[in-house]
């Protein structure tokens, strides 16, 4: 008997209907079978989240039958909206992505394959690239893409203490994993998925398929909003140590003192690379000004020589 292959993916919102709209249509999308989309208007206008998601519902596509709008007449933290979702989950598979992220048109069916015969894996983690882009009367203009290689120690127990963050969309999940580890942490607006993780590596590998086939779409915000988003999101990783240092890991190591550690010596191997590029940098421009010397001086003893060359390139 075929293995159900079923997979719900929540879309948190909150009043960027344009941006939706691109998450739904790349759900739409999807090459894999069984697929169900629960959008959580999470406090904003129940007629835009209505009209967004009609466009699905009214189209050809298989998903037409398959997604629908819940709405809240409250806005809560991320952690809260997804872990009321997670309630009403029952396909065996789970994902979260929400209006700035996206999928490749393959990703369900490579992510839900890989747990289907990784059958000990909490969850299957694919590779993302990163697309910056500007908001300008509306529409959405591209800036650069930048790739992102993703290797299996990215999301291994260590690398995530030290503060390695994976795009919520990224990851696929059995939802029996998430049931096993108490589900999501309901205060959390920025790092939910992310104290998630841990605990799901806390217990079991996360099964890592590198393939790009996720895509994060990051909208240039004015100084001040990226350094409030910076400010909440330490405080929410200092919240977070804080509580693991009530816990141990297996092994009896203090779960809080190896966040602190691995996020050390994160920083310290940042450092060294800082480094390291400032220093081959640093090596590129003397020996740029050290043949600019060179060729100075052979100019200054062969005159004629340098005559000659200005001649040519005027000529040109």
């Amino acid at each position: 008997m075929n293995a159900d292959a079923s997979l719900t993916v929540i879309v948190p919102t909150f009043e960027e209907p344009i941006l939706l709209a691109r998450a739904l249509t790349s759900l739409r999308d999807q090459l894999h079978e069984s697929l169900h989309v629960v959008v959580v208007n999470n406090g904003g206008d129940p007629a835009v989240v209505d009209q967004v998601v009609g466009v699905i519902a009214s189209s050809s596509s298989p998903l037409a039958s398959r997604i629908i709008a819940r709405h809240r007449t409250k806005h809560d933290a991320r952690g809260a909206v997804i872990r009321e979702a997670l309630q009403n989950v029952s396909t065996p598979f789970v994902a979260v992505l929400d209006e700035s992220q996206s999928w490749q048109s393959s990703c369900a069916s490579v992510a839900v394959k890989r747990l289907i015969n990784n059958p000990e894996t909490p969850a299957v983690c694919v590779g993302w690239s990163i697309a910056f882009e500007k908001m300008i009367e509306e529409r959405v203009w591209p800036r650069r893409n930048d790739a992102v290689t993703l290797k299996a120690g990215d999301v291994s127990l260590s690398s995530l203490l030290s503060g390695v963050e994976i795009p919520q969309h990224a990851i696929v999940y059995r939802v029996s994993a998430l049931t096993a580890v108490d589900g999501v942490n309901p205060s959390f607006e920025h790092l939910a998925m992310w104290d998630v993780n841990v605990r799901l590596a806390t217990h079991a590998d996360v099964v890592v398929e590198p393939s790009p086939l996720a895509t994060l779409h990051v909208l240039e915000g004015t100084t001040e909003e990226e350094d409030e988003r910076r400010h909440a999101i330490e405080a929410e990783r200092q919240q977070l140590i804080s509580s693991w240092m009530k816990e141990t890991l297996p092994g009896g190591a203090n779960k809080g003192q190896c966040a602190l550690d691995a996020l050390a010596h994160r920083n310290r191997e940042s450092e060294l690379q800082l480094l390291r590029d400032e220093n081959a940098q640093l090596r590129r421009e003397i020996a740029n000004f050290n043949g600019l010397s060179s060729r100075a001086l052979r100019a200054m003893l062969q005159p004629k020589k340098l005559v000659r060359a200005v001649q040519r390139r005027t000529k040109k």
